[in-house]
């Protein structure tokens, strides 16, 4: 099942609760994976079904590792269905492939891969820092940001 919410029901809400993660966003990841078992620095490239009536997903990593069988697939970045994948890490994207492995058994599976390829966004570097108040280079930058070009 591929469940879509619309930016205007997102907007409009229907009476549902916003949330917000205190004290900061990563605490809303956290708490949802409070005693769940976490692998971190770990590449999907792969994604397919389980075989059976079961619904299940099996994930790969690079050297077609079996990376687990997981019941449920929460994909949070539209990177694993968009063709920069293929530039950044040298094979297709995952969803891409998912999709074209389904064929046409899967039209929900098709239907939610196919508008990636045409999401348009920039590559992005940010850079944070925290300085105390009385630092020197605070000041610095303070200043720096009020000055006219």
């Amino acid at each position: 099942m591929v469940v879509q919410v619309t930016k205007s029901e997102l907007i409009a809400g229907g009476g549902a609760s916003a949330f917000v993660g205190s004290p900061d966003m990563c605490s809303v990841c956290e708490r949802l994976l409070k005693g769940v078992s976490q692998k971190y620095n770990t590449q999907v490239v792969g994604i397919s079904r389980l075989a059976g009536s079961s619904g299940g997903w099996a994930l790969s990593g690079p050297a077609q590792e079996d990376l687990g069988s997981f019941d449920w697939l929460c994909v949070t970045s539209h990177t694993m269905g968009h063709p920069r994948w293929e530039a950044v890490f040298g094979s297709k994207p995952p969803l891409m492939t998912l999709s074209a492995s389904e064929g046409d058994d899967d039209a929900e599976i098709a239907g939610m891969v196919s508008p990636l390829r045409d999401v348009v966004s920039l590559p992005v570097m940010i850079c944070m820092t925290a300085f105390r108040s009385g630092d020197p280079e605070a000041k610095g930058l303070s200043t720096l940001s009020h000055q006219k070009p």
